[in-house]
């Protein structure tokens, strides 16, 4: 039985990839996912409208 590096797991040899068990693996690629979506929503160049703003566009329109 061989032991994950990050959370102590026994796996099969097979389950363990570079240290560290699939879960492992899933659970740190979500987390990347979200951080890069994060930061495209923080970075982009779109903003959420108020109300006011809509009401105040319907009105020119």
């Amino acid at each position: 039985m061989n032991t994950c590096n990050k959370c102590g797991a026994n796996c099969d040899p097979g389950e363990i990839v570079g240290g560290q068990c699939l879960d492992c693996m899933e659970q740190e690629r979500r987390i990347q996912s979200k951080s890069e979506h994060a930061f495209k929503v923080m970075t982009s160049p779109f903003y959420q409208m108020d109300l006011m703003e809509v009401l105040r566009e319907g009105a020119d329109g």
